[in-house]
């Protein structure tokens, strides 16, 4: 009976769950005494108590119980530990306790696991699953992983799925992830990406619109599409809405079991919408599994109809977790480095390097970058906020082919909104960096706005991470890490100022310096647009910036006219990003209109000589 849970913006989180009362994919600092409590756990003679913590060399953590017959630490062929004491009895890792939600749901708990061993065994002598009771009361086991008497394998791993009995809806419970053991093989049972959640028993379905362009050739809107409710999806009718024309439908078909989320294309009918015009939206479930929904919610935004390339193209983001002291950074950055540097002069690709916890470069805003991906261990490098790098290829090889096919790939893409820098002002005497942007978008949505200050290359923490020169490493982020959540409008341009006290930080060469601004989903991780700024090659951000100060370009962004004024006998050249020049003129007096109608959407950089001074502007140009 319910439909799209989020309201009135684009991309507005929805939960899929009626109510989640915790998840936890663990982190290197131990389990979050928020879900856990170690107190009512069984101790266990560890370094981190009752719960060991493993982590694998791809970067990702996992808890779980190691069991080995002589009490000596095993190490794989990943270098992670699989026993540090030996395990008899029973073994209980318990949650703090909640207060389960009734009616028409579904309390379940689910987790992935890994079971290694070095011997075969069997359910009866070895079992690991779920547990419950009321607060303080007697445990009552809910799901074991095995059925007993069965013949466990050497390795095994899956999900488990557990659904609290009926009789515990609306009580304070405590859970408890149980592993019981009474022979002497050696093993260890790991477990991940923990979620205890109530789920709808009524069909549900959860919405969220995602970021993207409406066009002639592409008329639609992409959406979110999560299961909310134990009962499986087969159809959903969805209704729109553009300004005030009709009301139309339009019909999905898909088998979506619970929890499982699908990205759709709502197709739109455009017919009558004027191309530069921005029009309000509103998208409701009108049925679902051909039943209609009564009071279904609505979500709304708004976009700017538009031909593709009016805001440039998409520029991902490659983010690279490393140290000074990594004995894995090396190839790593071997593999990856050569890739990134042919992209970064065309604007096709940004990056930034943070140097993780003890390395002297090291930030409190890196450490918020590893919380917000779940970074456990370096180097980790991760693609446009949503994957990591090495999980691409088994191969260093592998992975340079990937990632360049990736790169290759997305920057052809058509970008949902353009950053322009409008200015860039280094005073080296005084150790500040100013520096000011307008981001415009094609629709109205809700994303994190995070501006970066990069060194381009350091000397002073050489260590063993493979480069001679550590590159592109985080300076400063003036506001954290994670940024602050922005609302954009279609067709509405912001303009955001910041000044930074470098004195403070780990730069080395104030001309060496870089800009980055990343727009993003922190929710999701997904990168939607980013721009980066060079001071030693944009020729733009020095302290010759301001000369010529009576020159003046306007408007900018400009769509079919730009004007440049203030000229007195001046030399006017116009280059594109990729540093050819598209538009010359000399002996320019006063004002003169630019030729922008011919040009591409996108960035350029405009070179005025005049007086025995040089000055430069940047120019950007949508459609």
């Amino acid at each position: 009976m319910v439909a799209a849970v989020s309201a009135a913006l684009f991309f507005t989180k929805a939960d899929a769950q009626v109510r989640t009362y915790f998840e936890d994919s663990f982190a290197p600092n131990g389990p979050s005494a928020s879900y856990w409590n170690a107190s009512a756990s069984t101790e266990i003679d560890a370094e981190v108590g009752p719960l060991y913590l493993v982590g694998y060399q791809d970067g990702s953590v996992m808890g779980g119980w190691v069991y080995d017959p002589n009490g000596d630490i095993i190490v794989d062929q990943y270098q992670r530990p699989t026993a540090t004491t030996p395990l008899e009895g029973e073994y209980l890792f318990v949650t703090q306790p909640f207060t389960l939600e009734s009616g028409a749901v579904e309390n379940i708990f689910s987790f992935d696991y890994l079971y290694m061993a070095l011997d075969a065994a069997t359910a009866d002598t070895k079992n690991f699953g779920l547990k419950v009771r009321e607060t303080g009361g007697e445990w009552a086991t809910v799901s074991t992983v095995y059925e007993a008497g069965a013949s466990l394998a050497v390795e095994d791993q899956g999900t488990m799925t557990a659904t609290l009995p009926a009789e515990y809806a609306g009580k304070e419970v405590e859970l408890a992830m149980f592993c019981e053991n009474s022979d002497d093989v050696s093993f260890a049972f790991l477990f991940n990406n923990v979620v205890f959640a109530a789920w709808s028993s009524e069909t549900r379905l959860m919405a969220e619109l995602h970021p993207a362009l409406v066009t002639p050739e592409n008329p639609g809107v992409e959406m979110f599409l999560r299961n909310g409710g134990t009962a499986t999806i087969s159809s959903v009718e969805m209704s729109y809405q553009i300004g005030g024309n009709p009301v139309a439908t339009s019909t999905l078909d898909m088998n979506l079991s619970m929890g499982e989320e699908i990205e759709e294309t709502l197709a739109l009918s455009v017919e009558g919408l004027t191309v530069g015009q921005v029009y309000d939206l509103k998208i409701w479930n009108s049925s679902l599994n051909g039943a209609a929904v009564a009071e279904p919610d609505t979500l709304e935004c708004s976009f700017r109809y538009s031909n593709g390339g009016d805001y440039g193209k998409h520029v991902p983001l490659v983010e690279v977790f490393t140290a000074n002291w990594c004995g894995y950074c090396p190839a790593m950055n071997r593999a990856i480095d050569p890739v990134i540097e042919g992209y970064l002069p065309l604007k096709q690709v940004s990056i930034a390097k943070y140097q993780g916890n003890g390395d002297s470069y090291s930030t409190t805003e890196g450490s918020q970058r590893e919380s917000l991906y779940g970074v456990a261990g370096y180097p980790t490098p991760i693609y446009n906020g949503m994957e990591a790098i090495s999980s691409w290829s088994g191969t260093y090889s592998g992975i340079t082919s990937a990632l360049r096919e990736r790169i290759a790939e997305d920057s052809e893409k058509d970008a949902v909104l353009s950053i322009v820098y409008d200015k860039v002002e280094l005073d080296s005497t005084a150790g500040t960096l100013s520096f000011s942007f307008t981001v415009t978008s094609a629709v109205s949505f809700s994303a994190n706005l995070t501006p970066v200050v990069l060194e381009g290359m350091t000397t002073g923490n050489r260590g063993t991470n493979g480069e001679r020169e550590f590159y592109h490493v985080v300076m400063d982020m003036p506001d954290g890490g994670l940024g602050k959540e922005t609302e954009f409008r279609a067709g509405e341009p912001l303009s955001f100022d910041y000044e930074v006290n470098m004195a403070s930080t780990n730069v080395e060469e104030y001309g060496d310096l870089e800009l980055l601004v990343i727009v993003q989903n922190n929710d999701r991780g997904e990168v939607y647009q980013t721009a980066s700024f060079d001071l030693s090659s944009d020729n733009v951000a020095n302290e010759q910036a301001e000369q010529l100060p009576g020159v003046v370009l306007y408007p900018n962004p400009a769509r079919d006219y730009a004007i440049l004024s203030g000229l007195n006998n001046a030399t006017v050249q116009i280059f594109d990003l990729t540093g050819r020049m598209v538009y010359e003129v000399a002996g320019a007096d006063a004002m003169i209109e630019l030729p922008v109608e011919g040009f591409n959407a996108g960035s350029y950089i405009i070179r005025i000589s005049q007086d025995g001074k040089t000055a430069v502007r940047r120019l950007n140009v949508v459609r």
